[in-house]
């Protein structure tokens, strides 16, 4: 049977999934994922100077790579979260072992329940069930730390300390019964994550499945160590193949999808943020260098996936790169995407490629979920963000259909949105994923359900982006739908008195915040409040008498 150089349409070969739940917190202001959103729509980043409560950047900043024990880059990316506080006894965790966990570990609880809420899951729903959880970690810098404390180690340093409880754990608390792994690929460790998730629905071991991504940075050392193999920027920037690409800058957040398969999402009413057709993962094999991607490799695991999907590349509006901005890496990365989806001659219209690293910096074992949840985000609500970018690398050659978006920019066309998300790790560890928004996949397989796609994107009035290729297909609609007049009853319920009051500034926030052209039902906030948030100890109830409340009232 010859080999099939380029994949073409046909009957796709895999189970199609669903994410049905996202969790984030990344970098700077993007704190959750609405919030991360806005953040690509205006174009910023999440740089900042390294953080004294960390480490003094002073004691160890030297220009020279050469200069033994120093770092170059002054600036990374950090979260603005405190990552000391910590409500250990909502997580069944004592004070003592709360204070010798990783907070790694502790933060990817609450991303995870943040995840599940999104998914309109209560702890009930899924305590028991063949849910799977796959994380991906790659750096270990509070273990590092503590090891060099040899003198007073607790009896909890054991479990709280190790990469593998990062994900037990969190099987544990959530008492999920699926296979429960953590995978450390470097910088594809969350994005191979992702694939194993899949593959772990699609074989049957798991109904559902929990897939997070995480990374911390408290000391020197693997800035010392990345910096003393160059490929880190001295700026602190990401320029994703970039001329004056100088090597990635570092970034520290956590991602969680939720994943189940698109027919039991359907069944159960649960709300389809994205489809997920196909995902795939190989190896480089042998290079010049063991930290020298392989192009031919990325190819053929691109068009495997398409191949799977049964859908053509040339329809693919948009792909999240995996773009770290190093002059070896970008080259390598371009020419794949361009031989396998961008150089079609049956594209009719463009393909945009951006990388997230430019707007929060290179993740690392959460860069690759990071990219998931922007590419779920982009092809849900029609739009492409801008890229931090000045000058194409003259190592790269664009045809004319293919292009990095400098300006949000609205999707390419009017048929499904499918975005493609590429990862690689500096050992060879490749992972390539698929999504197409739900709307569209609904309706190309005659299926109804719940989704949240936005049919006609419009530009949000706060963003900065110039976005004035945006025009016919957009539409204005109110923030609110609207209802006969009656009234509401929004239910908050927490673990102390202290949680009610987060919880209604988090309401209040929403309300405040709603953009994207998605009308807010207040009867769908009424009753995901009521039906589809655990019951927790303490509780607060708000009657809204009022069709069209302000965030005020």
């Amino acid at each position: 049977m010859p080999f099939i150089d380029e994949p073409t349409r046909a009957e796709s070969t895999c189970q199609t999934i669903a994410i049905i739940g996202i969790g984030l917190r990344a970098p700077g202001d993007a704190s959750d994922p609405e919030k991360f959103w806005q953040m690509l729509l205006d174009a910023r980043s999440a740089r900042s100077e390294i953080p004294k409560d960390r480490y003094n950047v002073d004691g160890f900043y030297h220009p020279d790579p050469e200069r033994l024990g120093s770092i170059q880059p002054r600036h990374a990316h950090f979260l603005k979260q405190d990552f000391k506080v910590f409500d250990a006894p909502f997580f069944s965790v004592t004070p003592k072992e709360g204070k010798a966990m990783d907070p790694t570990h502790r933060m990817l609880l609450e991303a995870t329940y943040e995840g599940f809420e999104n998914a309109g899951l209560r702890l009930e729903d899924v305590s028991g069930t063949q849910t799977s959880c796959y994380i991906g970690t790659f750096t270990g810098d509070f273990p590092n730390l503590q090891a060099r404390d040899n003198e007073g180690p607790s009896i909890y340093h054991a479990t709280g300390l190790s990469s593998s409880l990062a994900s037990n754990r969190l099987s544990w608390f959530y008492n999920l019964r699926g296979p429960s792994m953590t995978i450390d690929t470097a910088c594809s460790s969350s994005l191979t994550a992702f694939h194993l998730a899949c593959q772990s629905i699609r074989t049957g071991e798991a109904e559902m499945s929990v897939v997070a991504g995480a990374n911390l940075m408290f000391g020197p050392d693997m800035s010392i160590l990345l910096g003393a193999a160059k490929i880190l920027s001295p700026e602190g920037k990401s320029k994703m193949w970039d001329a004056n690409a100088n090597g990635f800058a570092r970034g520290e957040g956590f991602g969680v999808t939720i994943l189940k398969p698109l027919d039991a999402a359907l069944r159960d009413g649960d709300t389809v943020r994205a489809v997920v057709l196909a995902s795939a993962a190989n190896e480089d094999g042998r290079t010049p260098g063991i930290s020298l991607p392989n192009s031919e490799a990325q190819q053929e695991l691109i068009r495997t996936a398409y191949r799977r999907a049964g859908v053509d590349p040339a329809e693919t509006g948009y792909v999240e790169a995996h773009g770290t901005g190093t002059q070896a890496g970008d080259p390598l990365e371009a020419r794949a995407i361009l031989k396998t989806i961008g150089d079609q001659p049956s594209r009719k219209f463009e393909l945009y490629v951006g990388s997230v690293k430019t707007n929060i910096g290179h993740l690392e074992g959460a860069a690759g979920v990071a990219g998931v949840i922007k590419a779920a985000l982009a092809v849900e609500r029609g739009f492409i963000p801008q890229n931090l970018f000045e000058e194409l690398n003259p190592q790269i050659e664009l045809s004319d259909n293919v292009k990095i978006p400098t300006t949000l920019t609205v999707w390419p066309h009017s048929g499904p949105r499918r975005a493609s998300i590429n990862s690689f790790g500096f050992g060879g560890a490749n992972a390539h994923v698929i999504l197409e928004d739900a709307a569209s996949y609904l309706l190309r397989h005659g299926l109804s359900g719940r989704h949240a796609t936005v049919s006609k994107p419009r530009l949000p009035q706060s963003t900065s982006s110039n976005a004035s290729d945006i025009g016919s297909e957009s539409e204005t609609t109110s923030s609110i739908s609207p209802e006969e007049p009656c009234s509401k009853l929004l239910v908050l319920s927490a673990n102390d008195q202290e949680g009610v009051k987060r919880n209604v500034g988090r309401i209040i926030d929403y309300l405040a915040t709603k953009t994207s052209g998605q009308p807010l039902s207040m009867t769908d906030l009424a009753y995901t409040l009521s039906s589809k948030r655990t019951t927790l100890p303490w509780k607060s109830s708000q009657l809204l008498r009022h069709q069209q409340p302000s965030p005020e009232s």
